[in-house]
């Protein structure tokens, strides 16, 4: 594949290998240059990292698009973008021990639909039951090897990476409020892949959404075993519990329903709907409040069309997938879920023939009450 034009006044970049989890020394080129974040991580884990073909044409173009970028990201912003390409690296050799594969529990539950639906609201009400489990967001962030990186247990980089972002972009955690030991959103778990819709969330990237556009049939349900996978090393961790079924949640899912249908072929898709007039002036927010935690002050615009037109294809897909099996999806609606949370949390309990008493209940409309006031039901 091509290589990225070198930048104004910078020579084409060599890897440098002396600053292992910082920023690579020379142009900025360098910062993203594929050959040496792979070294980086090789040298965090003290082995290879294998890339399938898949794995490699991703990074290429999702670094060359980051390179050409650069410009318009701040000195952390680059930084930190690093860092989120190397974890993903290291995150890969996870997939060569342990289960393979997630169908050993209970098929899992998958809430999806677009952004500003109430997903975060419901994924967490769904983890106060005891049956259920969802991953956390150092579960999904850190890789399993790293149990103390750079002198920190992994729930202490979440968190100092959680101020971070706050004070890089305040207006994120607001809109979408996160703690190190909270139900998460579990796409970065598909980020190894390198085929995911949540890096448009990064920087401007042209060149991989052409990429990631063009991608066929077989590549999406090889990013999906990668996530099964990574999923099955996740619940690996904690043997002793009794096998719980997993919730899993990420408006990114709706890019990869057909691979989840076929890779998943006993889970429950629940479908959450909200008019689009509601949803498309705060998917442009949420956007701007992701790209803003990297790039360079004042560099953000108006992302409105790019919002809008990013989830027409998501919404088209995912609407694709739902006319193959129709009967896997379970339908509801925001306003359902925020007026009459109880009702829909028993509805998605008799979808997947389990019991729903009055202590169930009870437990709902507390949390409920609870979650609605920390996530603004987003």
């Amino acid at each position: 594949m091509k290589a990225a034009d070198d930048p104004p006044g910078g020579a084409a970049a060599t890897p440098d290998r002396t600053v292992v989890g910082g920023l690579a020394r020379g142009s900025r080129a360098e910062i993203f240059d594929p050959a040496s974040l792979r070294q980086l991580a090789a040298d965090r884990v003290g082995g290879d990292i294998p890339l399938d073909p898949l794995a490699r044409a991703g990074l290429e173009v999702l670094t060359d698009d980051l390179r050409r970028a650069s410009p318009g990201l701040s000195f952390l912003g680059r930084k930190l973008l690093q860092q989120a390409l190397i974890d993903r690296l290291i995150r890969r050799t996870e997939m060569t021990h342990g289960p393979g594969n997630s169908a050993r529990t209970p098929a899992p539950v998958f809430i999806v639909g677009p952004f500003r639906t109430g997903s975060t609201f419901l994924h967490r009400l769904m983890a106060t039951d005891p049956q259920f489990r969802c991953p956390t967001a150092t579960e999904v962030s850190v890789p399993l090897g790293m149990s103390r990186a750079d002198g920190h247990w992994p729930q202490d980089r979440v968190t100092r990476y959680l101020e971070q972002v706050g004070r890089l972009s305040p207006r994120l955690l607001q809109l979408h409020p996160v703690a190190a030991d909270s139900a998460e959103e579990c796409f970065a778990l598909l980020e190894p892949s390198f085929l995911s819709p949540s890096f448009q969330f990064w920087a401007p990237l042209p060149g991989y959404n052409r990429w990631f556009a063009e991608r066929p049939q077989e590549d999406w349900d090889a990013a999906y075993l990668i996530y099964g996978r990574l999923l099955s090393r996740i619940g690996a961790q904690a043997p002793q519990a009794p096998k719980r079924r997993w919730v899993l949640k990420s408006p990114f899912h709706m890019w990869g329903l057909p691979a989840i249908l076929r890779g998943f072929p006993e889970a429950l898709i629940v479908a959450l709907s909200r008019p689009s007039e509601q949803t498309a002036p705060s998917t442009a927010t949420l956007l701007e409040a992701n790209r803003t935690v990297f790039a360079r002050r004042g560099t953000v615009v108006d992302l409105g069309d790019e919002a809008r037109a990013m989830m027409q294809i998501a919404t088209a897909r995912a609407e694709a997938a739902r006319q193959t099996a129709p009967a896997r999806f379970l339908d509801i609606a925001f306003d359902d879920l925020i007026n009459t949370p109880v009702d829909t949390v028993q509805r998605i309990h008799a979808a997947l023939g389990l019991s729903f008493d009055g202590a169930d209940a009870a437990r709902v409309a507390t949390g409920a009450a609870e979650i609605g006031r920390t996530t603004a039901k987003s």
